[in-house]
């Protein structure tokens, strides 16, 4: 054997004697009720930690959840499945005690050697989230001035409750959402994440009612500017309904713009210590950081408070991916909350699971401005019919109960804020045609 041959053969021995690859980590981040309310995206709302993580990264500007309310949102992007095919359309539902055999997104990462964690609100329904951590804390409220605004909220009926708020003046270590970025925190610094790749989950509570958060957050913002309300022209009855109605509205209508962009500032603190503390243990580099909202939420548009219709404001969610091998910039391709698994799946080198109805962005994060064709869609029951919306280039179409009761179309070129409804314009009926086939 020559010397070459054999230095070969001994390079062959100690590349395959050599350990793989240790896969990318994963930190997924969950808000709830977050609208486009952040700085980045456009608003006056002071969120340098969102700004930072999309800076750093492709920040989706057109990405929509499938379902505006929250257990059928999360059930649908953690299954990888949309609501029609979940059957989870309302907040009672639990999709894991129907049907144990699916696999949700924690269940994939654990199932391939990852250690899986999650703390505070992940599913809607708590019993869903141990099959799939390794160690899971729920999300509880622990302040006592946090529980007594929650038993204010919730000692009205559903239909009588309106948005309410509270200033906090006990430590902020002891509210729900920093509680739950510790644990978070504690787990980047097992010893256990060091020996296996991690999948960690931060369910951070706010910035769902009630929007108590301690009172420096409330001291940011001293008064909001609120555009007088545009006429509605054209808006079908079951178009204008949310989970809050018909509870009055809140009074002034600023001071609650206020306290919920308070409690954004708050969730974006909690999201900073988590993001502190990968670049503390330097594993900024070798962990893909994923943020998203769970659904949208009305501040008084279209005179309509909380989530659960079909507007822009009640589905179009904040969407961020930072980490290895993904791009910087901004993308306007229309995207799904049920692109989320798919994308993971593949930015972690796992094979996809045959069951994701979603689509990778991968393209998208490798070139934010890539080539893209595929619509958004989301639904809504409405009084046992559904409504179902399509978002594709700059038109939303709507149907409610397959039009027979009413149909919407808008031009976001013209009407950004979706109150010129445009379905009766004869001249659009090509395009309407294009946008329910797409449904």
């Amino acid at each position: 054997m020559t010397r070459r041959t054999m230095l070969g053969a001994a390079g062959a021995v100690a590349l395959a004697q050599q350990p793989p690859a240790r896969r990318l980590n994963v930190l997924f981040i969950i808000a709830d009720d977050l609208n486009t309310e952040a700085g980045c995206c456009g608003a006056p709302v002071r969120t340098p930690n969102l700004d930072q993580l999309a800076a750093r990264g492709v920040r989706f500007d057109r990405a929509y959840c499938q379902y505006p309310l929250c257990n059928p949102s999360r059930t649908s992007f953690l299954s990888g499945l949309r609501p029609e095919s979940t059957g989870v359309v309302t907040q009672n539902r639990i999709l894991r005690t129907e049907n144990p055999r699916v696999e949700f997104m924690p269940d994939f990462f654990k199932k391939h050697g990852y250690f899986t964690a999650g703390a505070g609100k992940v599913f809607h329904h708590g019993k869903q989230n141990a099959p799939g951590f390794d160690e899971w804390l729920p999300a509880e409220t622990s302040s006592d001035q946090e529980e007594a605004a929650r038993k204010r909220r919730y000692a009205n009926a559903e239909g009588n409750r309106t948005p309410d708020w509270a200033e906090l003046d006990g430590p902020e270590s002891d509210t729900a959402d920093a509680i739950a970025a510790r644990d978070i925190i504690r787990w980047m610094e097992s010893s256990t994440a060091r020996i296996q790749p991690f999948f960690l989950v931060a369910g951070f509570r706010k910035p769902h009612l009630p929007w108590a958060v301690p009172r420096r957050y409330f001291d940011m913002y001293p008064s909001v500017h609120v555009p007088a309300e545009p006429p509605m022209h054209g808006i079908p009855k079951a178009a204008l309904i949310t989970e809050l109605g018909p509870s009055r509205p809140p009074e002034p209508r600023w001071k609650a713009i206020a306290a919920y962009r308070a409690a954004v500032s708050y969730m974006d603190a909690q999201t900073g210590a988590l993001l502190g503390a990968l670049d503390r243990l330097k594993i900024r580099e070798s962990t893909v950081v994923v943020l998203i909202g769970d659904n949208g939420f009305h501040l008084g548009e279209h005179l309509l408070w909380s989530k659960h219709t079909l507007f822009e404001r009640a589905t179009r969610v904040p969407m961020i991916f930072s980490g290895p091998g993904i791009a910087k910039g901004v993308c306007k391709q229309n995207t799904e909350l049920l692109d989320v698994y798919p994308s993971l799946a593949e930015l972690t080198g796992l094979p996809r699971p045959a069951h994701l109805q979603g689509t990778s962005l991968m393209p998208l994060l490798r070139r934010p401005d890539a080539a893209w064709d595929r619509p958004a869609r989301s639904i809504a029951e409405r009084n046992g019919f559904a409504g179902r919306a399509v978002r594709s280039g700059n038109w939303r179409y709507v149907e409610w109960n397959g039009g027979k009761d009413g149909v919407e179309l808008y031009d976001h070129r013209e009407d950004p804020g979706e109150y010129n409804n445009l379905a009766g314009n004869p001249g659009l009926k090509d395009t309407i045609q294009r946008l329910r086939a797409l449904l």
